[in-house]
This record gives structure tokens, sequence and C-alpha cells, in this order.
């Protein structure tokens, strides 16, 4: 959130169980990588956090900031901790020059855009960087996985097809007048939302709305 924090809650019950803080400044996107069991989050403080899903079985997540609201009895307990996978062995991935804005994850990597208009790739285990993105004509606002390509708007208005494997731009779509907001993707197609009210639909192997 705002506050720079991350909260975990317990759905069923609807209650805070944990309260993490360890970025400096507002939290502004997370994702989870399942290669690694890990909650993966983007900050205003240029940071990529990971933080790594542990069970408590103490029934006490601690003092500090760490399980200090709701979901929590008399004398600090967590009536829920031992029911719950908590947060915890947090690292820091410091790369980005900007807002980390957007995040996604596939079976081996952890993808991070930034406000810095750069797209970065991150080995999930070792948190290794292992590629940048570019170049993107403004900041990066959403980036999608889809096999061996990644997808990602920008406030340029384009959108950008990129291998993985080499990092090589393969095709750059053109078409909205503003800033492109959000995007979702299948194996073929790629639809677009932007600041200039439209909704587009794209065939990326061949660049045609």
């Amino acid at each position: 959130g705002a506050d720079s924090t991350v909260c975990m809650w317990c759905v069923e019950r609807m209650v805070l169980v944990n309260r993490m803080k360890r970025h400096t400044q507002a939290v502004l996107c997370m994702g989870y990588s399942h290669a690694i069991g890990s909650v993966i989050t983007g900050s205003r403080d240029h940071g990529v956090g990971v933080w790594r899903a542990v069970r408590s079985d103490s029934g006490n997540t601690g003092g500090g900031v760490s399980g200090a609201a709701g979901g929590i009895g008399a004398g600090g307990k967590n009536r829920h901790a031992s029911r719950t996978r908590m947060l915890e062995d947090f690292r820091m991935l410091e790369a980005h020059d900007a807002s980390v804005t957007c995040i996604e994850t596939d079976a081996q990597m952890i993808a991070t855009g930034s406000d810095d208009k750069s797209v970065r790739l991150w080995n999930a285990v070792s948190g290794v960087c292992l590629r940048i993105l570019e170049p993107h004509g403004g900041p990066v606002s959403c980036i999608s996985i889809r096999g061996q390509s990644l997808l990602s708007g920008s406030f340029d208005g384009k959108v950008r097809l990129f291998d993985l494997l080499s990092g090589r731009c393969t095709s750059c779509m053109s078409g909205h007048q503003n800033a492109v907001l959000c995007l979702a993707a299948t194996q073929r197609v790629c639809i677009t939302g932007a600041n200039d009210r439209d909704l587009r639909i794209w065939d990326y192997h061949d660049d045609t709305p």
C-alpha cells in the first residue's frame, strides 16, 4: 500500500493476520512465484522485494510491524497463525532506477517493469538479473509472459513483443494515442487498454489490431 506495507489476509475469516514493512516507499504491484513459493513486490523505492512464504506453528507472529493488526488476540498472539503461511525471509533485488510498476512470473523467471523505461528479467531462484529489455519510449506500465515471449505496454502508447531467449524486440505495435495502462494476452492475441479510452485486440504475431 501507500504506507509501504504488505498485508496478508485470511480470506475465510476476512481478518488481517500479518503486516510487514520492508520497503521504504509505496508498494505499487505484486505477484507470486510458484517456482520459489514467494510473494514478489514492486515499490516506488525502486526495489523488488522477495518474501518467502513459511508456515508459522508458534501461534505468535512476534513483535513489531509483522502481525500487528486485526486477527490478533490478547497478548499479541495471532489466533490463526498456526493455520496460515506467513511471509518471512525477505530479500531485496535492487536494480531499477525508478519506481517498479508491474510484475509477472513464470516457472523460472520474474519479470519487472519500471518507470525507468525498462523491463528486467530475474532468475527466480538466485535473484540474479538475467537481462534488461530496452528500449521503451516511456515508463513501462504492464507486462505479460506467454511462453518464450514477453509483451509490454508503455506510456509511449506502444505495445512491444520481446523474445525472451535473445532479449530482442521482435515487434512494436502502434495504434493507441496515449499511455497503454493494462494488457492481457493469450498465445496469439493481446488485449490492451489505454488512456485514450480505447480497447484494442491485437494479433501480435502479425502486428495487426
